[in-house]
């Protein structure tokens, strides 16, 4: 096998050894079309048998010295037959009749044809006027797909708003913002309707209603529903389906209308089921729900209801039926504990695209939890209320004090996509990451919790709760003698083990509890409070009290220090905090063995670190820190809830699609990472009307009736108060789905392999760029495994000697992987079968198979010298090892 290039397309060649024949692959080079490709297998002295794509991409096969049966030939000779035969009775009567029929079809189709290169000349002109390529330059990478070939009756032709996206003429338009691509868009279907409104007079001179006024309506509606798509997706103008980005993540804080007797109000049900239904195409191996609930009469009621479910007993079970039958129960246990009539309901949902087990498991679906230990969390209430119910995230309405609630902790996310690792430690030059696996293990040694669930997706949610330490006193202080011992490490690239050491344990947090500055603590806000009365939370009491900072939500890295006012209050408890802090420090094992002068910095630092921590580690800043610290590998879209602000959530967006909805009335607030999910659903009896994509490096973090946005790197850039829908829709950043009705429902797990590859393709762009260039490189390991492969197949090719019935290759693949397989192993019984020595491919569905399905692949001719191609991606990894062990 060799591999030349040719006028920019690269051609791959495949000789056999004793046979005269030679196949011919060309794949196109950078930014070559597929015209370019059956050039290329033309020089290269080939002919051209099939051209098709892989995916998004083109390919063309040929060869040389081929003899090959094409159904075209079989029925062109049982034409001349059946003509010969019919000769005998009225040869010219059947003669004339099909002369008709493929003159008249031939005609139509030369106008639909012109009608489409009229409708690519309004996108071309329009492309040019914005500064794009010439309008000739358009138009001949327009017409790359549309061929003479076409005009012949019952040939596949593209037809605008009506034919599939695979086959519309494409050309650039990368180039265009979003305004200039609605225009172009909006330019195809507008010339059409021009001609369309100038002929239509002419032809109604011709008498009553004939055939050419109903082609005339036909293009006119098919070009009138390509111009209301053009004004919201250029893609949509053009081939008249919307893409999907979906994943699994779906979410709801429910703020609206509920009866006393309901704990899950119907609408929220009847949204949960829509939602789970247009996300199992991505995923159906296991689900689940988590609910914070809020009772109308406060905080002491509130608690997390988590149910989760598998495929584990009936595989062939919907997951759709499984997961409405967990939120029945979950809503079933929250009326037992008393929860009717919610004041607010947050709940995440997930469905699963692959699991940590070959076989799904209930313990690993989403949502994840954290440890939820209790604690005393420190707030500003209202001083004349002495009850159980009152709510420590939500502003007094009357004289406010400081107050103490025993509350369980607890954070719940529901998780898309690959977190890697994360950011340890990072202050100058020096950084300290360490992988899921590490990180699992060292808030194990923290904390004495172990998750019981598997996978990098229960780490990010034992992260955050370690994040989030405002008003707690033993939370701040754990953070605080972290981040000091891992100031300490001297090392460059310390072993895990070694920053296990500087970890506090649950028996030093035990210990420092104790200490006399801990255990005056309290008594030190209140009094710090009473100098500050006007103060409602936190973060405005550390603002009166001297910190230096441009706003209450100002934010800061983990490891910096928050500048304090000289003289001020929270100087002076600083301060105070200094001279006790070597007290509290002494316990840890690894502050004995630092010198005198590093133990007075570092007691300074403790005072610093922990202010900060115990002010101002809320939920928001906690999901600024997971983007912030995130390993450059990882990708995912994350919602997030907790017990500590249970009238909250977080969604964030790291490189993977993400979405929030918002209802009419805006008292409900949706997330999730499919654009269709919540298509049609209502809140009550609102509707989620208005979409928001989130960019990559968002977090919106939703508190009451006020919606935030922040980017990790540019600050605050959005910020709706959900109270006025007028003002928050006046900011333009919000889709109306009502006005866009390209956004319709997706057909999911009904769509062929070859368009849910293509939407994969789509989605991430970067990520397929990324691929191409390694792959471009031949020393990369996925170059040289590729070739492996590749090698594999043509000497199992070359032995082949006849039809046996051993198999060549197996591909093992999972939900997406399997899709990726079946196209692949189409490709490859193409290639082989050029050579006359068809490739005996089998793709397996890896999440489902059984040694008794190993058995009968025995039986069928799976052997010793079978190559095993594995595809996997995210939790499905795990399956294919698991089954190659098999």
């Amino acid at each position: 096998m060799k591999v030349e290039e040719w006028n920019g397309a690269q051609v791959a060649s495949v000789s056999f050894a004793g046979v005269d024949q030679t196949v011919l692959v060309a794949t196109p080079g950078e930014g070559r079309a597929q015209g370019d490709l059956e050039r290329a297998v033309k020089d290269t002295g080939g002919r051209v048998v099939e051209t098709d794509r892989m995916g998004n991409v083109p390919y063309v096969l040929g060869g040389k010295n081929l003899s090959r049966f094409v159904p075209e030939t079989l029925a062109g000779a049982a034409y001349l037959v059946w003509l010969g035969g019919s000769a005998l009775s009225p040869p010219l009567l059947l003669s004339g009749l099909a002369a008709w029929v493929i003159v008249g079809g031939i005609i139509v189709r030369g106008m639909v044809l012109l009608s489409v290169y009229w409708y690519g000349f309004g996108h071309a002109a329009i492309s040019q006027a914005f500064g794009g390529n010439s309008v000739m330059t358009n138009l001949r990478a327009y017409g790359e797909r549309l061929s003479v070939g076409q005009l012949i009756p019952f040939a596949d032709i593209f037809i605008p708003a009506v034919g599939s996206s695979d086959k519309a003429p494409w050309f650039e338009e990368r180039f265009l913002v979003d305004g200039q691509r609605r225009m172009a868009a909006l330019a195809g279907p507008a010339a059409n309707l021009l001609v369309v409104g100038l002929v239509a007079p002419f032809l109604s001179f011709a008498g009553p209603l004939e055939i050419t006024d109903l082609a005339l309506l036909a293009l006119a509606g098919a070009n009138l529903w390509a111009a209301v798509t053009s004004v919201s997706d250029f893609r949509t103008a053009l081939s008249g389906v919307g893409r999907v980005f979906a994943c699994g993540v779906i979410g709801i804080v429910y703020g609206g209308p509920n009866a006393k007797s309901e704990v899950m109000p119907k609408g929220v049900q009847s949204v949960l089921d829509e939602g789970i239904l247009r996300t199992l195409h991505r995923g159906g191996q296991s689900g689940g729900v988590a609910a914070v609930a809020v009772r109308e009469n406060g905080h002491a009621e509130f608690s997390f209801f988590v149910e989760k479910t598998a495929k584990e007993k009936n595989r062939r079970d919907r997951l759709g039926q499984l997961m409405r039958a967990s939120m029945s129960r979950l809503a079933l246990r929250a009326q037992k504990a008393g929860f009717n009539g919610l004041r607010r309901l947050v709940i995440v949902g997930h469905t699963r695209y692959g699991t940590n087990l070959a076989s799904p498991v209930a313990a690993n679906a989403h949502p994840h939890m954290s440890s939820g230990e209790s604690d005393t969390l420190l707030y500003v209430g209202e001083a004349r209320r002495d009850d159980n119910y009152e709510r420590p995230w939500e502003t007094p309405q009357n004289k406010p004090a400081v107050k103490s609630v025993s509350v369980t902790r607890g954070v719940a996310i529901a998780h898309n996509g690959d977190d890697n690792a994360t950011v340890l430690y990072r202050r100058g030059g020096r950084k300290l990451s360490v992988s899921n696996e590490d990180d699992a293990r060292l808030s194990e040694r923290m904390t004495g919790y172990r998750n019981p669930a598997q996978g990098d997706s229960p780490q990010i949610a034992t992260r955050l709760d370690r994040w989030l330490t405002q008003g707690s006193v033993i939370a701040s202080l754990r953070l605080t003698l972290l981040m000091l011992g891992l100031e300490t490490v001297e090392e460059k690239d310390p072993s895990p083990s070694k920053l296990m050491e500087r970890a506090p344990t649950p028996a030093l947090m035990k210990g420092v509890m104790q200490s006399q500055a801990m255990d005056s603590f309290a008594m030190e806000i209140q009094a710090l409070h009473k100098k500050h009365p006007a103060s409602s939370n936190l973060e405005e009491l550390f603002l009166a009290a001297g910190a230096h900072a441009p706003s209450s939500e100002s934010f800061w890295e983990l490891e910096e220090s928050v500048p304090f006012q000289k003289n001020s209050d929270i100087e002076r408890l600083k301060g105070n905090l200094s001279t006790q802090a070597q007290s509290v420090l002494k316990l840890a094992p690894w502050f004995a063995e630092l010198t005198e002068g590093e133990q007075d910095r570092l007691a300074e630092r403790f005072a610093d670190l922990f202010l900060k921590f115990f002010f101002t580690g809320d939920l928001r800043r906690a999901g600024i820190h997971l983007l912030r610290r995130a390993d450059s590998t990882s990708t995912y879209g994350v919602m997030s809830a907790t017990l500590l602000e249970a009238e909250s959530a977080l969604w964030l967006r790291h490189r993977q699609p993400f979405y929030l909805w918002v209802s009419e009335d805006g008292k409900s607030v949706a997330g999730s990472s499919e654009s269709k999910a919540f298509l049609g659903a209502k809140s009550g009896e609102s509707a989620f009307r208005y979409r928001l994509s989130l960019k990559n490096g968002e977090v919106a973090t939703l508190r009451g009736g006020r919606l935030v946005i922040d980017q990790i790197e540019k600050g605050r850039v959005a910020e709706y108060d959900l109270s006025d829908m007028a003002q928050t829709l006046g900011q333009g950043h919000w889709l109306d789905l009502e006005s866009s009705p390209y956004v319709s429902v997706s057909e999911g797990e009904n769509s062929a392999a070859e368009e849910r590859v293509r939407q994969d393709v789509e989605m991430v762009p970067w990520v397929n760029q990324r691929l191409k260039e390694d792959f471009s490189d031949p020393k990369s390991n996925n170059s040289l495994s590729g070739d492996v492969l590749v090698r594999m197949l043509v000497d199992r090719l070359a032995k082949r000697r006849n039809a046996s019935a051993a198999i060549d290759l197996v591909i093992v693949g999972t939900e997406k992987s399997y899709d990726a397989g079946s196209l692949f192993a189409q490709a490859v019984e193409k290639i082989s079968s050029l050579a006359g020595r068809r490739l005996n491919v089998r793709v397996i569905y890896g999440a489902e198979f059984t040694r008794e399905d190993l058995a009968k692949l025995r039986d069928e001719g799976f052997g010793v010298d079978t190559v095993v191609l594995g595809l996997a991606s995210s939790g499905q990894t795990a399956n294919t090892f698991i089954l190659s062990k098999a």
